[in-house]
């Protein structure tokens, strides 16, 4: 059944889109075509940020402009991966002065303050605590030292997008159903999910005007209107109604940091990734410095999974789990003038889990309450972050960039993988990223292998068809 034809008695209020619009905005997943040869480029999960960034790169905006733009909108139209109180890291290439910038803005618990759980119905699952956002800061850190745009003009499609409404997928369809018992605990949360009593059906527009009003004030007043201003003293008086005492002083008392990466030689290669707190470059340190030291050839493990049949296979010993799905947008910009944006935000670790504030959706943080979480530290001290597994890299040959890379989730492990790929095995980038990967051993002694197998036939129907699948 079509968009167009998806038209229930429950459904007619909200316009359906055309044919044009459809091939355009509601692009399955899968593999697409390698461009070549381009003076500058992005790469986002959605269409829509990629029109926002290519629109501010051909108006003359450099690479942290757009990638600030890009952010903005992706915060409207991929709320199941991303919104506008989450987390921002950002590796940046100055190309006029061949210097590489990290910022971590991650959320921060209120310090003096025990981690809140938000209340939860029974069989809810209530892990999710609140935390100070780290969305507009990052950006606010971004534009006060690179922008070269208006800020008003940054924020411009965003608008756009919450008002007139962005076309939902299956993928946020899926997400959004899967956690709609506490995404909508709240009345607030079923107000912006489920504003006709259901949600919005893949192929429909799913308008904000609340959402858009709100960044609109953005646009006039600056990111502050979300860090001190209206919108962060309605988040305090929220707070304070749930029995979470945070104040406006805890919204300031943990600002981005700005430092240098970490930066490691690797055969005829030099890689750049985040440095402490984050913990990418130290673990690729780790992996990489592993795999030279041992000679480790994993083609022949690779092979050793492999069935007559082609089929990929589970060896002696490895579990056949759930391979997990991302949560987390990964935004890659190179300008016209080289410089590079390798960009990393998410919903994690933001906000009051379940509460909408003017149209803000907040998903709160995964992290424990004690020792370590599954990526994320829980800490109540000012000045510490939670999330620490963003993985944000750059690969130099010669002293110049010749890639640049992350991951919309499990970024640790996925990266070293991708890198030995295309550093070791000399495979060409949509190959490295398309071979089977490998989720870490765990505490019970599983392994999970991705499964490559239906690539074959899926790639075949791509030659007679689409460029993806």
């Amino acid at each position: 059944m079509t968009a167009i034809e998806a038209t229930g008695t429950q459904q007619t209020s909200r316009p359906s889109i055309t044919d044009d619009e459809a091939s355009r905005y509601l692009i399955p997943p899968g593999p697409k075509p390698t461009l070549r040869g381009l003076k500058a480029t992005c790469s986002t999960g959605h269409p829509a940020v990629n029109e926002a960034i290519i629109k501010v790169l051909s108006d003359g905006g450099n690479a942290v402009d757009a990638a600030i733009a890009g952010c903005m909108v992706q915060a409207v139209v991929e709320q199941h991966l991303t919104n506008h109180t989450g987390t921002i890291s950002l590796l940046y290439h100055e190309a006029s002065t061949g210097t590489y910038h990290q910022l971590d803005s991650s959320g921060t618990f209120a310090s003096g303050l025990a981690p809140f759980h938000a209340n939860r119905p029974m069989g809810v699952d209530g892990r999710y605590v609140a935390c100070i956002p780290g969305f507009m800061p990052g950006l606010k850190a971004m534009f006060e030292r690179f922008v070269s745009r208006p800020w008003t003009l940054l924020c411009e499609d965003a608008i756009y997008w919450a008002e007139e409404g962005h076309f939902v997928t299956s993928q946020e369809y899926a997400s959004h159903s899967s956690s709609i018992d506490w995404t909508t605990y709240y009345p607030e949360g079923r107000q912006h999910y489920m504003s006709d009593g259901f949600l919005t059906p893949v192929g429909y527009r799913h308008r904000q005007q609340l959402l858009a009003d709100t960044l609109r004030r953005v646009a006039a007043e600056g990111p502050d209107y979300m860090i001190a201003g209206p919108w962060a003293e309605k988040f305090v008086r929220k707070g304070h109604k749930l029995d979470w005492n945070v104040t406006t002083d805890h919204m300031l008392e943990t600002p981005p940091r700005w430092q240098g990466p970490m930066r490691l030689s690797y055969e005829e290669y030099e890689i750049v990734s985040l440095a402490a707190p984050q913990q990418q470059g130290v673990y690729l340190q780790m992996v990489l410095g592993i795999m030279r030291h041992l000679g480790i050839d994993l083609s022949e493990h690779v092979r050793l999974t492999r069935s007559p049949h082609g089929k990929t296979g589970y060896p002696t010993g490895l579990g056949k789990e759930k391979w997990p799905s991302p949560s987390t947008c990964e935004v890659s910009v190179i300008d016209q003038h080289g410089n590079g944006v390798q960009m990393t935000h998410t919903f994690q670790t933001n906000g009051i889990p379940g509460m909408v504030i003017d149209g803000v959706p907040m998903r709160g943080s995964s992290a424990q309450s004690t020792g370590f979480g599954p990526g994320s530290d829980a800490k109540i001290l000012a000045g510490c972050r939670m999330r620490r597994a963003l993985g944000s890299t750059f690969v130099l040959k010669d002293g110049k960039p010749i890639y640049q890379l992350g991951n919309p989730g499990w970024v640790l492990f996925t990266i070293p993988q991708v890198l030995h790929n295309l550093l070791d095995f000399k495979m060409e980038p949509f190959e490295a990223v398309d071979a089977p990967r490998l989720f870490p051993l765990q505490e019970h002694g599983s392994v999970t292998v991705e499964d490559r197998s239906y690539r074959q036939d899926c790639h075949r129907r791509v030659e007679r068809t689409r460029p993806w699948c």
